[in-house]
C-alpha cells in the first residue's frame, strides 16, 4: 500500500480555501498512486479539538 503523509501549514480562518487545498493535495497524492492519505489532526480550521 502506498501512503501519502501530508506535512503542510493549515489555512486558518478560511474553511473554503482550506477545503480546496485539501482537495488539491488529495488529488495530487492519488495521481501519484497513494491509497491512504494522512493529514495532520486539526488541519481543517474550526475542528472542535479539546472538547
Amino acid at each position: 500500500m502506498k501512503v501519502a503523509l501530508i506535512q503542510s501549514a493549515a489555512i486558518l480562518f478560511d474553511k473554503r480555501s482550506a477545503m480546496e487545498m485539501i482537495s488539491s493535495m488529495t488529488r495530487e497524492a492519488v495521481d501519484q498512486g497513494a491509497e491512504l492519505i494522512v493529514f495532520p489532526e486539526v488541519f481543517l480550521p474550526s475542528y472542535p479539538r479539546g472538547q
